[in-house]
């Protein structure tokens, strides 16, 4: 059960993160430069750029990239394509809002069910009153 906890916190995490990224992605869609954001997990990065990222202070900001507290896998990047979709920089709206409907659901969705498993436990402790 506590693998389900704490993987459904995880995805909170991810999705609160998430959330705050493409709304600032909408804000900026007609600001000239700027450059979507996205959330990407450590060990992808990782991969992708063989270097080993390392945070001794969950206050550090490494290269730009903003960091969810220490010992998170979630780091704000930005998107570097050059592609000018809304004429002003690459924020697509549509796929903004596509992204914002999709993470609306994934965090409704863990949030229930992390109610659900505390509400279980209650009633365990209570002893099934």
């Amino acid at each position: 059960m506590s693998n389900n906890i704490n993987l459904l916190a995880k995805t909170l995490d991810y999705s609160s993160l998430q959330q705050k990224v493409i709304g600032k992605n909408i804000a900026n869609v007609t600001t000239v430069g700027y450059q979507r954001e996205e959330v990407s997990f450590r060990n992808e990065l990782q991969n992708a750029s063989g270097n080993k990222l390392k945070v001794t202070n969950s206050r550090h900001i490494m290269n730009g990239e903003e960091v969810l507290g220490e010992g998170s896998d979630l780091i704000v990047t930005q998107d570097k394509s050059k592609e000018m979709v809304s004429g002003f920089n690459n924020v697509d709206i549509d796929q903004e809002m596509a992204n914002l409907a999709k993470n609306n659901i994934m965090f409704r969705f863990a949030s229930k069910r992390l109610n659900g498993i505390f509400q279980d436990l209650q009633m365990v402790i209570r002893g099934g009153r």
